[in-house]
């Protein structure tokens, strides 16, 4: 797994908790999202930095998240690209175990 798997993990938690299909969240949002699903060993021990920098490169290209305002701490998330980033890296990861057997 790499670190976009577990950025988009956040941001598919951050979905649950909000339900809307785009969502809007804030920086800080996301880092507390971040370290509840660390702490219920849902991810692993990685450094913040790393995932808040996938962040910004999700955002950056504007598919799935982009800026809501170009100061960097607001943001939206469509749910369909979430939910299509997501399966491929389900995919990715199951037919990668399946060639283990």
């Amino acid at each position: 797994m790499n670190i976009e798997f577990f950025t988009l993990k956040v941001l598919e938690h951050l979905y649950e908790a909000k339900g809307f299909r785009d969502f809007h969240f804030t920086k800080a949002e996301f880092i507390k999202a971040f370290y509840e699903l660390r702490r219920q060993g849902k991810i692993p021990k990685i450094k913040i930095e790393s995932v808040l920098r996938k962040l910004r490169d999700l955002a950056s290209q504007g598919n799935t998240v982009r800026y809501a305002d170009y100061r960097g701490g607001s943001y939206y998330c469509d749910s369909a690209g979430l939910a299509v980033k997501l399966r491929y890296f389900y995919s990715c990861y199951n037919s990668k175990s399946n060639q283990k057997h």
